[in-house]
């Protein structure tokens, strides 16, 4: 299994800032964490929408706006993805009844991975 590292970081911004940008955060449908501040955290951000994501080290931010004023920057989730650590971007269902597309899911903890 191949770990985030590096330059890497910026590729897997880049990605996710595609995929993300402008996005509103709609639903958590999990969260994985060695602690359970980030489960907390993220209902928090429900209606947010993405402004930005971007790479500084071996770290991702993504900051979203604030509710009330969408384009102003409000909270950012910072993440570190550790040793064996990741994501996994699944897409949204469309249409009553749809299930999640975990067949185009993408990011290290996708089937596949290393995407």
């Amino acid at each position: 299994r191949s770990m985030v590292e590096g330059p890497k970081y910026k590729r897997h911004a880049d990605l996710l800032a595609a995929a993300l940008k402008g996005r509103t955060l709609r639903a958590v449908l999990r969260a994985a964490s060695s602690s359970e501040g980030l489960a907390a955290a993220l209902p928090a951000l429900l209606g947010c929408t993405v402004l930005r994501v971007f790479a500084v080290g071996k770290e991702l931010f993504v900051v979203f706006g604030v509710r009330w004023n969408p384009v102003a920057e409000g909270s950012a989730l910072r993440l570190h993805f550790g040793h064996g650590g990741g994501y996994c971007v699944e897409p949204w269902p469309h249409g009553k009844g749809a299930s999640v597309d975990r067949e185009h899911a993408w990011g290290p903890k996708a089937p596949g991975g290393g995407h």
